[in-house]
């Protein structure tokens, strides 16, 4: 056993007010508590002593009522009164504990005015279990939980792991002092117990078992701006901006402090601590990761390496949930999606189609992409339930078209022309269905076998099925200066993305052994079955 001492000294005082400044002159420390009396008033009338009066016969009188006098008598109340315990830890100038002072050593004082200290206690702690206690007990349920608490012979500590606010990079350089404390500084009879933010605090256990301690300690990961919804808690706003998603995290997790701190009060008075592992409660989110879906986290970020984004001149906004859509906006965009009923749905849910017919009535334009052309339509069907149960719902109304969901899902890279500027596009399509309705006959664009989309008459609603147009700078351009906006022509995306991907290659080769690897894979790639796969996308080199 290791010649560590603990010790503590304990003070009790009472008082009769719902909170003490308590100053120890001697060491010039303020500690200011806080208590809950239990302060009940009841109003008892005076009565006078009960006689018992006989009468010649033998029976009993009643009771005479009170006079008058007796009646107007001031009421009496009855208050109770509270103990406050207050820990001392007492060190020298040198860390060492001080266990020599006595009762005089302190002062206690309530709103100016000295208490009298009604019990004093020195606590020494010396890391083996106090003799006159009950033997050590583990801990299977609350109340193992309680009356472990409540035992003089040890002290209590939780860890609450903020993992909503620690980046990954640091999570180890932070708990290695944890784990060390751990190891070092805790006593066999000290309870210790881990808590994450979304963990209930009933779930909270306490235990002597610190090597397991040490273990959660070690697998512990941050994650701070990951956005990967971990349980179904984290996916109900897993589609927020990450701003949004900044500002729920914070919450959550002081509101989890809190809960913490309302249980320990419960278990015992003195000799808790709850320590926190967090880099700071913010809503800052860096500049490349704002005003996106926060689904799948930065490294998805759609907004990256977004052609429109890219442009200067250019604000481009994911507009998150329980926002309106921007008045002022040139064009709005509705993309793609695997579940269109649902997200149709999500859409009104939001208010979103009142916006969109706003904006119209402004004279503003949109864009549907796969799935958001077809909400623009007058009907969407989907009577085999291939993306959700079976269903249909009105669409936006803007075009007049409707789709039917069914049949194999097309997947095909395409090259053609943008009708309404020549400029030429390239893509792929991904979608199950078919759009059909008058709208059909002035399409947007032209590909090699076939026209693909639809254009309101006034030019100003367009729907596809191509992904990826904008990729195209010549269509980008001329796509926007067709809704006034003069770019640039400074941005060359192909380009860029390529300068990105030959960057990521050379960090890969400076890094790793990629002769190895190719190797590695070659190998992997002999021993396996032969298998014959088709793409209609063409392989990236």
């Amino acid at each position: 056993m290791s010649s560590r001492r603990w010790s503590n000294t304990q003070l009790d005082t009472r008082s009769r007010a719902s909170a003490c400044g308590v100053i120890w002159g001697a060491l010039l420390w303020v500690v200011v508590c806080f208590m809950n009396p239990v302060t009940g008033a009841t109003r008892e009338a005076s009565q006078p002593p009960r006689s018992d009066r006989s009468t010649d016969g033998g029976s009993q009188e009643a009771d005479s009522p009170p006079s008058p006098d007796e009646q107007s008598q001031a009421p009496l109340f009855r208050s109770g009164i509270n103990f406050v315990r207050v820990d001392a830890i007492v060190t020298d100038d040198d860390g060492n504990p001080v266990l020599d002072l006595t009762e005089d050593d302190f002062e206690i004082f309530e709103d100016d005015v000295p208490q009298q200290i009604e019990s004093f206690k020195l606590v020494e702690l010396t890391g083996l279990p106090d003799p006159a206690l009950p033997p050590l007990s583990s801990i299977r349920n609350q109340y193992d939980q309680e009356r472990e608490a409540a035992r003089e012979d040890s002290r209590i500590f939780v860890f609450f792991l903020d993992d909503y606010h620690v980046r990954d990079v640091n999570a180890m350089r932070m708990t290695a002092p944890l784990v060390e404390f751990v190891e070092t500084q805790l006593a066999p009879t000290d309870l210790v117990a881990i808590m994450y933010p979304l963990t209930p605090v009933g779930d909270v256990r306490l235990t002597r078992n610190h090597e397991q301690i040490v273990h959660a300690l070690q697998e512990f990961e941050g994650r701070k701006y990951n956005y990967d919804p971990r349980n179904g808690y984290e996916h109900l706003y897993a589609h927020y901006d990450t701003t949004t998603v900044e500002m729920i995290r914070n919450d959550v997790s002081l509101s989890a402090l809190k809960a913490l701190v309302i249980h320990l009060g419960g278990l015992r008075e003195g000799r808790k601590s709850a320590i926190v592992l967090s880099e700071g409660y913010t809503n800052y989110v860096p500049p490349p990761m704002r005003g996106f879906n926060a689904l799948g986290g930065d490294l998805r970020n759609p907004l990256r390496f977004d052609p429109l984004a890219g442009e200067p001149g250019v604000a481009f906004d994911m507009v998150p949930a329980g926002q309106p859509l921007p008045r002022d906006a040139d064009l709005i965009v509705i993309p793609g999606s695997k579940a269109t009923l649902a997200d149709l749905a999500f859409l009104r849910d939001q208010g979103w189609d009142i916006d969109i017919a706003a904006h119209r009535r402004h004279g503003g334009a949109v864009l549907g992409i796969c799935a958001g052309f077809q909400m623009l339509g007058t009907r969407i069907g989907d009577p085999m339930g291939i993306e959700g149960p079976p269903g249909e719902a009105q669409g936006l109304g803007v075009l007049d078209v409707e789709t039917v969901l069914g049949g194999n899902k097309r997947l095909v890279a395409v090259e053609g022309t943008d009708i309404a500027t020549g400029e030429a596009v390239r893509g792929y399509e991904m979608h199950v269905g078919a759009t059909t309705g008058a709208a059909r006959d002035r399409p947007m664009l032209d590909l090699a076998d076939y026209a693909d989309g639809a254009v309101s008459a006034d030019g100003r609603v367009m729907g596809c099925y191509v992904h990826g147009l904008f990729a195209a700078d010549g269509f980008r351009r001329a796509f926007l200066a067709h809704l006034g906006h003069a770019a640039s022509g400074e941005v060359g995306y192909e380009a860029r993305i390529e300068a990105v991907l030959d960057g990521l290659a050379d960090h890969l080769e400076a890094h790793m052994d990629v002769e190895r690897c190719l190797a590695i894979a070659e190998g992997y790639r002999a021993s396996s079955p032969a298998t014959s796969t088709a793409s209609a996308i063409p392989a990236r080199r």
